[in-house]
């Protein structure tokens, strides 16, 4: 019961949530990052996660992510998206 009321509450949080590997290599989004990024969750998958963030911000997030992670800390960032259709959302 107490796993799915989590799994519930991940999938329907206000917030973008993702989990990837040491890699970047992301297995899990919530329903909300795939809306912001205006992509499917599939896409978001692998490496798709990365790419659907800002051009100008893509190099300091993937620092930043890449900082916390060597230190086993979760990462939290706010930054924009490009959707597909260019339309840019933070």
């Amino acid at each position: 019961d107490s796993e799915g009321k989590l799994r519930t509450f991940i999938q329907e949080a206000p917030v973008g949530i993702l989990m990837t590997n040491e890699d970047g290599r992301c297995g899990f989004t919530n329903k909300t990052w795939a809306q912001l990024s205006g992509r499917s969750l599939e896409e978001c998958l692998g490496q798709g996660w990365f790419y659907a963030i800002h051009e100008e911000d893509r190099r300091e997030v993937f620092r930043s992510w890449k900082k916390l992670m060597d230190l086993g800390i979760p990462f939290e960032a706010e930054f924009r998206f490009v959707h597909p259709d260019g339309e840019v959302v933070w």
